[in-house]
């Protein structure tokens, strides 16, 4: 697994770096096998709005997944950033063709695309990071964008990210929010379950886990 410097910056260019590494077709094919495994989530869990993002610098491309939502009927929105106050506004689209380019030259969606305010325990929201560990605790670039929407998000937030971004523990920050499920092209994975398991194999007694 992944092993990262404890400075976040640092941490942040070896895995800008690594992400550069990939190949076109090792990029396309892992894209498409975590599509197809956030569509069986996603069913599984019922949702009926997904929050997603547009895929940049390297990123896992999903867009042919909220393609494939969109046709089920499933609500499907995208990011705004507001610069002003770090704030994500989701916005709900009927096609790819309502994304035109936005803040940080990241596709958003159109001004006359609905904004969405209220998120029920339905919705999923697919969550970009740099790299994720195994506590579900994301590094991002930084900005602070999705750990201040996440905090008050009453959904199920799903981190997306390629399998080999994967460590055993990030450099965290006390406003840092951890995500419930991880999504990679080798499966799912529930950060909660792991480390219990983890720490009942070497006799350590797991402390409770509100799940409200």
């Amino acid at each position: 697994m992944l092993s990262l410097p404890t400075d976040k910056t640092q941490a942040r260019r070896v895995l800008i770096d690594l992400r550069k590494q990939i190949s076109e077709d090792e990029h396309a094919a892992k894209s498409e096998k975590i599509c197809e495994l956030a569509e069986k989530l996603i069913d599984v869990l019922g949702a009926k709005t997904v929050l997603t993002f547009f895929p940049v610098r390297g990123e896992p491309d999903i867009l042919p997944l909220a393609s494939n939502l969109l046709k089920k009927g499933i609500t499907v929105a995208f990011p705004i950033s507001h610069k002003e106050d770090v704030r994500l506004e989701f916005r709900a689209i009927s096609s790819l063709d309502d994304l035109k380019l936005g803040t940080y030259k990241i596709c958003e969606p159109i001004e006359s695309a609905q904004t969405l305010s209220v998120f029920d325990k339905d919705t999923v929201c697919l969550v970009p990071a740099l790299s994720f560990d195994m506590r579900g605790m994301r590094l991002g670039y930084g900005m602070g964008y999705y750990d201040r929407f996440l905090k008050d998000f009453c959904g199920i937030s799903v981190g997306v990210a390629f399998s080999d971004f994967l460590t055993e523990g990030l450099p965290t920050a006390p406003t840092d929010i951890p995500v419930f499920k991880i999504i990679t092209e080798g499966g799912v994975i529930v950060p909660d379950e792991l480390r219990f398991t983890k720490e009942k194999a070497v006799g350590h007694q797991s402390a409770p886990t509100s799940k409200e």
